[in-house]
């Protein structure tokens, strides 16, 4: 039996073989798209579940409410580790840890750069990296112990055991000694804490100025509660702890501010723009793509439903005959069943075939991490049959069963009902369009904004100016000192200073924050630290409302504060005036301007200027007409000063486009997504239209016999399926402003919303559904009426 309806099934699609052609290559794609979308998501989501202890690692951040105004930051001060040990018996086990910019690790006759990390003894109990070689509960108990990852101790030692021997860290005279102790396997992708190299947190180079100084706050805390201890009660007792180790923020604290030290799981870490300083991807992207994906396989799914309730009618008469000789219902539904399941399970396959080969160029256009392994995982295999299986029983089950359970007798007297009537059909022809339309309105909105920031003034000129990464193996200092000394005098050049922060993301990929707490006139403030030498403001043409742009008094160092800093500080004169410990004299207020991505709030800034600064980044001002000229000449000047070091500096135009690195990835998957969800809608319009104009034959004949023109024909079909296409405007573009008008208070600076994209996405999608239409049409309406009733 199953042989039968194997032959009459392949016998049946080949007859059809347009349509069939047209549900199998719908759902390949679909599949494809969807499943490559829920792997992201899947890889997104899972981040630092691999961890044995995630659910019980939390995260100690600082939170506080100022009417309203959130801030947050996951950077503490080293002390706190002693004191929360000391108060609290709910830990299981507690770690500081530190990340910072990669770090010259040198063993062998061989110097690499690396990322080292410095945390606590109990951190591998805590977290779950597996080691190669070594102990975790031992690796880290002697202080001038170092764990290293598999490639670095291949780039260091090739293939000998490096356990036992030593490594140094540091710049060539600034180094420390450690003796390796464990080999750590590759940190996963989807880990939030990345390294290779991991050291104790009292080797740290600045260990000794930080280890009781409460006010510097450079470092992560995590603490594991133990299994019955409740994070919400756990942080009520933090309320107290916080009270005694931070007085002062509680005396000065104003009305409607509330200062709080909070937690946070571990598997949130990742998402918390706050805590973990915006380094992933927001979690409405994540969403996005989950509902992409859905919405994609839905439009396939429709297709497939319309052609098959379609395509079934037209066999109304087999299955009364089929019925008359004795076939039950259940034999006629999994005849009709095993033709969808047939087309699914096809879809489907290809659909695998087709993500092996799409993945590498996935990856590279979305910047993604995913690899062939996650589609072994058991819960990603659980995920896909159950869409499999959802698929086939939903869009090939219901038309089976539908056709299935026909009145005999109506169906051998010919009045079955024409399915060009179906309330099915049209919503599902209506939900195929609403989802189509609200993705191309995303993408038009998502892109005005993304267009908005571009053009939004920042604040300082990112124009000829080239930024240059120091690195860990050079001294800033004197590379600083170097520059100025080659280009000083050079006409091309018109400044030149250095920092401890970038604009943008240069080529080095490094984003660094320095938050900074300080005193003014018994008040508690804090802002966005930048520490500078040179003409740091001229440079980079920032307007200064007071004072002046440049200071030769660099002894103990002076500052520049944004005017919403001074505006905080009150109504007095700060020109001139101490901060702090009187070490810091204000010369100047500028305008506020973005230190950092505009679609994050512009929190308050302080630039030092001083010689001691720790420069990271050298920026060169330069005329228009030499901005290649002079770059080349800087890859010769670096080549030939730091023995072949790679040159990493870069336009700053280019650095500053890397902050809308999320809503550019946001426009590009929502264009792909509504350009494949228009064309998998278009496609199954076609297949539909194609059907009902079969099924209305006669009566195009009859209309032309009774003297209608083609003009009137093409209108009357096009006005058909025109009229579900404005419906669904009136669903998807009211959910449209209000999804969009949502997401745009997620940014400080944002457009407000016209009408314009909506008119567009009405005339664009009219357009193509009439194009997909008019061609059938136009086609029924030319055909000779003689033809069309002589089989009557």
């Amino acid at each position: 039996m199953i042989k039968n309806y194997l032959k009459i099934a392949l016998r049946n699609l080949w007859k059809n073989r347009g349509s069939a052609a047209i549900s199998v290559i719908g759902l390949t794609v679909a599949f494809c798209i969807s499943s490559l979308l829920i792997l992201t998501a899947y890889f997104q989501l899972t981040f630092d579940d691999f961890h044995q202890n995630s659910k019980q690692i939390y995260q100690v951040y600082f939170n506080l409410s100022e009417n309203g105004d959130i801030k947050q930051s996951g950077e503490t001060p080293l002390p706190m580790f002693d004191a929360i040990e000391s108060e609290f018996s709910e830990f299981d086990a507690a770690t500081r840890l530190n990340i910072g910019r990669k770090s010259v690790i040198t063993a062998n006759n061989k110097s690499i750069e690396k990322v080292v990390a410095y945390a606590d003894a109990d951190f591998l109990s805590m977290f779950t990296f597996p080691l190669e070689n070594g102990s975790p509960k031992m690796a880290l108990n002697n202080l001038q112990n170092i764990i290293i990852s598999k490639a670095t101790a291949e780039a260091l030692f090739g293939k000998e055991n490096p356990i036992g021997k030593t490594v140094s860290i540091g710049k060539s005279g600034e180094e420390s000694s450690f003796i390796i102790s464990a080999v750590a396997e590759e940190c996963p992708f989807n880990s939030t804490i990345k390294f290779d190299a991991l050291c104790r947190i009292e080797t740290k180079p600045t260990y000794q100025q930080e280890k009781a100084n409460w006010s510097n706050n450079g470092n992560s805390l995590f603490v594991m509660l133990s299994e019955k201890t409740d994070a919400v009660q756990m942080e009520q007792k933090l309320v107290a702890f916080a009270k005694k180790y931070y007085p002062e923020s509680f005396e000065n604290q104003k009305a409607g501010e509330i200062f709080q030290l909070k937690l946070l799981n571990l598997s949130k870490v990742h998402f918390d723009k706050g805590v973990s300083g915006g380094k992933s991807a927001p979690i409405a992207i994540v969403y996005a793509l989950i509902g992409l994906a859905i919405f994609i396989l839905l439009i396939a799914c429709f297709n497939f439903v319309n052609l098959s309730v379609a395509k079934h009618f037209k066999r109304a008469k087999e299955m009364g005959v089929r019925k008359t000789m004795g076939a039950m219902r259940s034999s006629l539904f999994l005849q009709l069943w095993s033709e969808s399941i047939f087309i699914c399970f096809t879809g489907f396959v290809l659909g695998l075939l087709l993500i092996i080969e799409a993945l590498p160029l996935f990856n590279a256009q979305f910047n993604a991490k995913i690899s062939l392994d996650f589609l072994f995982q058991p819960a990603f295999i659980t995920i896909m049959l159950g869409l499999l299986l959802a698929v086939t029983l939903l869009a090939g089950g219901y038309p089976a069963y539908k056709m299935s359970r026909l009145d005999l007798v109506e169906v051998l007297k010919g009045k079955v009902v024409n399915p060009k009537s179906g309330l099915l059909r049209n919503s599902l022809i209506v939900s195929q369009f609403t989802i189509s339309s609200l993705l191309i309105c995303i993408t038009l909105i998502a892109n005005q904004q993304l267009d908005y920031l571009r053009q939004k003034p920042l604040g300082f000129d990112k124009e000829q100016v080239i930024s240059i990464p120091v690195g860990s193996q050079l001294s800033g200092k004197k590379m600083l000192e170097l520059t100025r000394n080659e280009f000083g005098s050079d006409a091309a050049i018109m400044a030149i200073s250095g920092s401890n922060a970038n604009l943008g993301k240069g080529r080095d990929r490094v984003t660094s924050r320095s938050t900074v707490g300080f005193e003014f006139k018994e008040n508690q403030f804090s802002a966005d630290w930048v520490t500078v030498d040179g003409d740091f403001v001229g440079t980079m043409n920032i307007p200064l409302t007071e004072g002046i742009s440049q200071s030769k008094n660099t002894v103990n160092g002076v500052i520049w504060i944004s005017e919403s800093l001074k505006k905080a500080m009150g109504s007095g004169e700060v020109l001139n005036t101490f901060i702090s410990d009187s070490s810091n004299q204000i010369v100047g207020v500028f305008k506020d301007f973005n230190l950092y991505a505009p679609s994050d709030k512009a929190l308050p800034i302080v630039i030092q200027q001083s010689k001691e600064a720790d420069i990271q980044y050298i920026f060169l001002k330069v005329k228009t007409e030499s901005m290649a000229a002079t770059m080349d000449k800087l890859v010769a000047f670096w080549k030939k000063n730091t023995d072949g070091l790679e040159f990493m500096g870069s336009f700053l135009d280019e650095n500053v486009e890397s902050w809308y690195q999320n809503e550019s990835m946001l426009i590009q998957i929502f264009s792909f997504a509504s350009s494949l969800a228009i064309f998998l809608s278009c496609m199954g319009l076609f297949a539909v239209s194609l059907l009902i104009i079969e099924l209305r034959v006669k009566e195009i004949g009859i209309r032309k016999v009774m003297g209608a023109s083609v003009q009137n024909i093409v209108l009357m079909l096009s006005s058909y399926f025109l009229k579900f296409i404005f419906l669904a405007f009136l669903i998807s573009l009211p959910l449209a402003w209000v999804a969009m008008d949502s997401w745009l208070t997620t940014y400080s600076y944002r457009i407000n919303l016209t009408f314009t994209p909506f008119v567009i996405v009405i005339l664009s999608v009219s357009l193509l559904a009439l194009l997909t239409v008019n061609y059938q049409a136009i086609k029924a309406a030319l055909v000779n009426p003689v033809k069309s009733l002589r089989s009557e």
